[in-house]
C-alpha cells in the first residue's frame, strides 16, 4: 500500500511539473528560442557552414534550447500538452536543418581534405586531421541531432558519453595545436600546394577552419544547456581561442601578401591562360587576365602584363631584371598564336605616384636616345636598366609588329607599375631599321 502511494505521489509531481511549465509561460519562451535557432540555421545555409562569429552571437540561445531538451528528457514518459508537442516538433525540424548545414560543413571538409591532400603523403603520415578533428566533431553532431530528433533519456546518455570522450574544448585545443606547425597546418599546406598561393585557397581554408570552430562552439553551447546548468566556461574558452586564431590568420595573410613565392607559378599560369583564351583578341586576353589575377592573387605586389600576337622573330624579344630585382619577370612565347610577359613590382604600391611618373620621364628620355641595331637584343634590358632606369626592376622589348597590349594589375596608382615606350634603331647602311615596343616596370 505504501509503495502504491509513493508511485502516485511521483506521477502527480511530474504532472504538476509539466503543468507549471505551461502556466508560467516558459514553454512559449522555449518555442521562441527554438524559432530563433531555426532562423539562425537558415542563415548558416546561406553562408554554407558554421561561420564562427555568427555562432558566437547566438550561443546563449542555443544553450537555452539545450535546457529545453534536458527538461523534455527529464519528463520523457509524461503525456505532453500540445504546446510542448509543438516545440518538440520544431526540434525535429531544427535537426533536419542542422543535418543540411553539417553536410556543407565538416562533412564537406572531410571530402576536401581527402581530395586536396591525397598526394601529400608527408602531411597524411604526420597527422590524421580527419581522425583527430573532423571525425569526433561529426560524431558529436550526430549524437546531438539524435537527441533533437528524439529527446529521450537514452539519447541524452549517448550524447553524454560521446561528450565525455571528446569534449569540444579538447578538440579545439587539438585543432589549434595542429595549426601551430607548418607541416600539420592544412591551410599552409594547401597554400604550398597552390602554385600561385591564391586568395581563393587561403579564404577557402580560413572558412573551413573557422567553420569547425563554429561547429564546436555550437556543440558546447548546446551541451551547457543539456548537462551543465548553463555553465558557459568551456564555451567562453572556445570563443577566446577562436578570436586568437582569427588574429593569427590575419597575420598569415599579411605574410603571404609579402611573399613573392607565388610568382614561381606564373609561367605555368600564363601558358594555361593563353591556351584557354586563344579565341579572343590580344586586348581581350590582357583584360581578362588582369581581372582574373586581381581576383586570385594574395599579394601586395603590383604587376604589369603584356599580351602580344603572333610568333616573335628570332632575337627581336628580350626581358630581364636588374640585379636587385631577380625573378620578377615571367613569359610565354607563341602559345596558340599569342605570347605574354608579366612583371612584378614589390615596391610600386609602397611609393608615391611621383616615383612612377618619374619612370615615365625616364622612358621618354631613353626613347629619344640613339639605339643601335643588334643581332640579338637579349643583353639590352640589363644595360638599359643600369643606365636609364635607376628605379626600374625589369625591362622588356619586342618588335612593334607584335603589337603588345599592356594592363596593370593590383596597382593602387593610375600610373604603373609598368610604363610604355617605343624606339627605332638608328639608320645604318645595309641594315634594316627596327621599331621596338618597350616596357619598364618599377622595382
Amino acid at each position: 500500500m505504501t509503495q502504491l502511494s509513493e508511485k502516485k505521489t511521483n506521477v502527480t509531481f511530474i504532472n504538476m511539473n509539466v503543468q507549471m511549465v505551461i502556466t508560467s509561460g516558459q514553454v512559449y519562451s522555449w518555442a521562441d528560442d527554438v524559432d530563433k535557432v531555426l532562423n539562425f540555421t537558415d542563415e548558416l545555409l546561406k553562408y554554407g557552414g558554421y561561420v564562427f562569429p555568427e555562432v558566437a552571437a547566438v550561443a546563449e540561445i542555443v544553450s537555452k534550447v539545450g535546457g529545453f531538451i534536458r527538461w523534455v528528457t527529464g519528463n520523457w514518459k509524461e503525456e505532453k500538452p500540445d504546446a510542448i508537442k509543438k516545440v518538440i516538433a520544431k526540434l525535429a525540424l531544427l535537426e533536419k536543418k542542422i543535418d543540411e548545414v553539417c553536410k556543407r560543413g565538416v562533412a564537406e571538409l572531410e571530402m576536401k581534405i581527402k581530395a586536396e591532400f591525397d598526394d601529400l603523403k608527408e602531411f597524411l603520415t604526420e597527422i590524421n586531421f580527419l581522425t583527430n578533428i573532423t571525425v569526433p566533431t561529426s560524431s558529436l553532431m550526430r549524437f546531438m541531432q539524435d537527441i533533437m530528433n528524439e529527446p529521450s533519456p537514452s539519447a541524452l546518455a549517448n550524447f553524454q558519453r560521446a561528450y565525455a570522450d571528446r569534449k569540444p574544448l579538447m578538440i579545439t585545443y587539438d585543432l589549434l595545436g595542429f595549426l601551430e606547425h607548418e607541416k600539420t597546418n592544412p591551410l599552409r599546406m594547401a597554400m604550398s600546394a597552390d602554385p600561385l598561393r591564391t586568395i581563393t585557397t587561403f579564404n577557402r581554408w580560413t572558412e573551413n577552419l573557422t567553420s569547425i570552430l563554429g561547429q564546436l562552439l555550437f556543440l558546447e553551447s548546446m551541451a551547457s544547456g543539456l548537462m551543465k546548468d548553463y555553465d558557459t566556461f568551456d564555451a567562453d574558452l572556445i570563443i577566446q581561442r577562436a578570436q586568437e586564431l582569427t588574429k593569427q590568420i590575419d597575420e598569415w595573410r599579411e605574410v603571404y601578401k609579402k611573399d613573392g613565392a607565388y610568382f614561381g607559378g606564373m609561367e605555368s599560369y600564363l601558358s594555361g591562360f593563353l591556351t584557354n583564351n586563344s579565341n579572343f583578341q590580344r586586348w581581350e586576353i590582357a583584360q581578362k587576365m588582369k581581372e582574373d589575377l586581381e581576383k586570385k592573387l594574395l599579394t601586395n605586389d603590383a604587376l604589369s602584363v603584356w599580351v602580344f600576337a603572333g610568333s616573335v622573330s628570332k632575337g627581336m624579344f628580350a626581358a630581364d631584371c636588374s640585379d636587385n630585382a631577380k625573378g620578377q619577370v615571367a613569359y610565354v612565347m607563341d602559345k596558340n598564336g599569342f605570347g605574354a610577359v608579366i612583371c612584378r613590382s614589390s615596391k610600386a604600391n609602397l611609393v608615391e605616384k611621383e616615383k612612377l611618373s618619374e619612370l615615365e620621364r625616364q622612358m621618354f628620355q631613353f626613347s629619344c636616345s640613339p639605339f643601335f641595331p643588334q643581332v640579338d637584343y637579349k643583353d639590352i634590358p640589363k644595360l638599359v636598366l643600369r643606365d636609364y632606369f635607376p628605379d626600374g626592376g625589369s625591362f622588356c622589348l619586342i618588335s612593334s609588329n607584335n603589337v603588345p597590349e599592356m594592363r596593370s594589375i593590383n596597382c593602387k596608382h593610375d600610373v604603373g607599375p609598368g610604363v610604355l615606350g617605343q624606339i627605332t634603331t638608328i639608320k645604318i647602311p645595309y641594315v634594316n631599321q627596327r621599331t621596338f615596343s618597350l616596357m619598364a616596370v618599377y622595382i
